[in-house]
């Protein structure tokens, strides 16, 4: 019986060309039988058969670039989303050979755009193969799982060491692309007119990062809050201005078409709501001016009101009649041949 905890012997080049030789002499040999031919394990000569591995003397080692050790936006962008959905994992499987470890970085979601944009992503940065699947349906709403996978020990040990305050010191570039992969797996978008950004996790150290970033990009939200859970405490804050929302689209954005179409939702909704604002201000500046006139003037007409603002008679008598029951100015008695309207001298 072979120990579970015994160390994989490491098979030579020689030992695998023995065996692909031997089988090909003669059709029907098996795993047994070339096991009992050569005195290799079966499960070892079972692997290089069926499975078509090799020794670990013929594989291609997956180490990371020089180039890829560098902070650049592909990287900025997989360091948000592990931070989020995606995970760096590390696993120890037992067999019958002893053990065997993994290392690597998998991404798991149902949007096949998010998937497909993290795919390119890690693909830029490192250049190494990736695994991808789509699983069958499962969860909320029975959909399609798009899973991403990269089995590298060298990218796991680099990515799980990286020290994110580098981000502080970045380029413009590498924040938005850092705080689009964050938000793309931790952003939430209601469906409303009146809508904000919500972005919420339970490590108080990545919601401090994020609110550095997004102050360095001039891009305003509300005051971190707390919600105690059962085992643990969830951060959270909203973005809710429409300056802030249309700063953050500008420069930050969603790769997910669903939560970036809700963005955009929000924000022509609101067009009203500006269109409202400009009104308020042409309102005010519009009194200031009638207000000067009327002071320099000692007296102005209706006429002369519409022909300096642009308006028709009836929009300036409606203006002057709200005018005048706040007290601001009264009408010279009836009997002149034109009425002037002068300030209040309560008021002068």
């Amino acid at each position: 019986m072979i120990l579970t905890n015994q160390k994989i012997k490491t098979r030579s080049l020689d030992e695998y060309n023995l065996v692909m030789n031997l089988r090909r002499e003669k059709k029907g040999r098996g795993a047994i039988t070339l096991s009992r031919m050569t005195g290799i394990p079966r499960h070892t000569i079972h692997d290089w058969i069926y499975r078509r591995t090799k020794p670990k003397c013929l594989r291609k080692t997956k180490i990371l670039p020089s180039r890829a050790k560098k902070l650049s936006p592909e990287l900025a962008y997989i360091l948000g989303v592990i931070e989020g959905d995606g995970c760096l994992y590390k696993y120890r499987r037992h067999s019958l050979r002893g053990e065997c470890y993994g290392y690597g970085l998998v991404l798991s979601v149902t949007d096949k755009d998010f998937a497909d944009y993290f795919y390119d992503q890690v693909k830029k940065w490192c250049g190494f193969h990736l695994y991808r699947n789509r699983g069958p349906q499962t969860g909320i709403g029975y959909k399609d799982i798009y899973t991403i996978r990269l089995r590298s020990k060298d990218a796991y040990e680099f990515l799980k060491t990286f020290d994110l305050d580098e981000l502080k010191e970045s380029s413009e570039e590498i924040k938005c692309m850092f705080l689009n992969g964050f938000f793309d797996s931790e952003g939430h978008v209601p469906k409303r007119k009146n809508g904000f950004i919500h972005i919420g996790v339970v490590n108080l150290d990545i919601i401090l990062l994020v609110r550095n970033l997004l102050q360095s990009l001039n891009i305003k939200f509300g005051s971190i809050l707390e919600k105690n859970l059962t085992d643990k405490t969830f951060y959270y804050f909203h973005i809710g201005s429409i300056e802030s929302l249309q700063r953050f689209k500008d420069k930050v954005g969603f790769s997910i078409k669903r939560k970036q179409d809700r963005l955009v939702h929000i924000l022509d909704s609101n067009q009203s709501y500006k269109e409202l604002q400009l009104q308020k201000e042409q309102y005010k500046l519009n009194k200031e001016v009638v207000y000067k006139l009327i002071l320099n003037n000692q007296g102005i007409s209706l006429s002369e009101i519409a022909r300096k603002l642009n308006w028709d008679v009836g929009k300036a008598s409606n203006y002057t009649k709200r005018m005048e029951k706040k007290g601001r100015i009264y009408k010279v008695p009836s009997g002149y041949k034109d009425e002037k309207l002068i300030f209040s001298k309560v008021h002068i």
